[in-house]
């Protein structure tokens, strides 16, 4: 249970090095927060997890985010979704998320999805399930390349200590 909406606590927006969303930015996080439990909602998730949502320029440098990541305003969310204790595929969440006209960034991904609240764009889009290919996960929205917990753990270790 989160303290910021249903699923997301002030303390997973905050900066993978700890530091809070400042106050002047928690309008913003606010604002995005409610946006990615809606898409939950919508798409029937038991639990959002966050990979990224506010970073400080520090951070977002280390992780080789763009100086102008949105990010850095606390107004973007990296997520995924699960649903009945399995991964919901990123690119179909993106897909519904397109398909919705969604008026902000959406960025797809192979292990999560990209929104934000900046200008309408979409990047990545190469990675997106297309209306042709959609009957391909018919069986429901559920990820056939299941990340587990530890999958996620090791990832994100890697990009810690990735070398220059």
């Amino acid at each position: 249970m989160g303290d910021l909406t249903k699923n997301i606590s002030w303390s997973e927006m905050a900066c993978k090095d700890g530091t809070p969303v400042p106050d002047q930015l928690k309008e913003n996080a606010r604002k995005i927060a409610n946006r990615v439990q809606a898409v939950a909602d919508v798409l029937g998730a038991d639990k959002i997890i966050l990979t990224s949502a506010y970073r400080t320029p520090l951070h977002n440098n280390f992780v080789g985010g763009v100086p102008t990541s949105t990010h850095l305003e606390a107004k973007a969310i990296d997520f995924y979704l699960i649903k009945g204790g399995t991964v919901m595929n990123p690119q179909l969440v993106g897909h519904y998320i397109a398909k919705g006209n969604y008026d902000g960034g959406l960025g797809i991904y192979n292990n999560f999805t990209h929104l934000d609240v900046g200008s309408k764009r979409m990047w990545n889009k190469s990675d997106a399930i297309s209306d042709d290919n959609l009957s391909e996960y018919e069986s429901g929205i559920i990820r056939k390349d299941y990340f587990s917990f530890w999958d996620w753990i090791a990832y994100y270790i890697s990009k810690l200590f990735k070398t220059a």
